[in-house]
């Protein structure tokens, strides 16, 4: 009859982290015991940092009160926060290490796949003024971020505002702040007044939150032209006709 001796649990695969509803979702699977219960003295769990170190934190994921989940939810801003410093586009990386009675296993590999690291998305280009705009009405329009700018998630909103002409003191919503809206043109109609500047400035936002606002763009109301500069007369030396010369004023929209 051969007997079992029990020693420290082997250790654990490298676990597995993807993105699960905007947090960053660490999860192990249990390794071979080694003939005692993990139960009742749990897991530690290492996160890598920007300086290849592992470390752990029991507030973001303390392995051992997650001994029967065997998985962390951890908010993506922590991890780009002292001590792990993350930066966007980084490979987010942990270790598993198991213990029972016998003592701690040896860490497991980290993981070499999985999620990596989003953020806010970065600011949009400033919008433009839209061939639409006329004396009572401005078509604004701007063009939608990328997968990368947009801070590797989804855009799931775009927020203009614009100043009702007060030369950006004050800002006023027009869409995207509540409801969420995916629109890329806009037709802005009350109280617009012909001739006057309305600034306009937009920002999108994903599952980690608003980016920053784009520079601001000023669109004018369209009225008529400006007038003319009186034209001038002169002689033409070849012809000896008489030459009217005048410049275009501004168009004022």
């Amino acid at each position: 009859m051969s007997i079992e001796t029990s020693q420290e649990p082997d250790a654990p695969a490298a676990p597995t982290i993807s993105i699960v509803s905007g947090y960053v979702k660490i999860e192990w699977v249990a390794p071979f015991e080694n003939y005692r219960p993990i139960l009742g003295y749990g897991y530690q769990v290492l996160i890598g940092t920007s300086a290849g170190t592992f470390v752990e934190s029991k507030t973001l994921c303390d392995g051992v009160a997650q001994e029967a989940t065997r998985y962390c939810l951890i908010d993506m801003h922590d991890l780009r926060t002292t001590p792990y410093n993350l930066a966007y586009g980084d490979l987010i990386q942990a270790k598993v290490l198991a213990a029972h009675a016998r003592g701690w296993s040896e860490a497991s590999p980290a993981n070499t796949d999985g999620a990596h690291v989003e953020v806010e998305p970065s600011a949009v280009v400033a919008p433009a003024r839209g061939i639409l705009t006329g004396p009572t009405q401005l078509d604004v329009y701007w063009t939608a971020l990328n997968l990368y700018d947009a801070g590797g998630s989804e855009v799931l909103s775009y927020h203009l505002q614009y100043d009702n002409a007060t030369a950006a003191n004050t800002w006023l919503d027009v869409i995207g702040l509540s409801p969420d809206s995916m629109l890329l043109t806009v037709i802005v109609s009350t109280n617009v007044e012909s001739g006057a500047q309305y600034g306009f400035r937009v920002r999108a936002r994903n599952i980690f939150g608003w980016g920053p606002y784009s520079a601001v763009t000023y669109i004018q109301a369209a009225r008529e032209p400006d007038q003319p500069i009186p034209p001038t007369t002169s002689i033409d030396a070849s012809t000896g006709g008489v030459v009217i010369t005048w410049y275009a004023p501004s168009a004022r929209g």
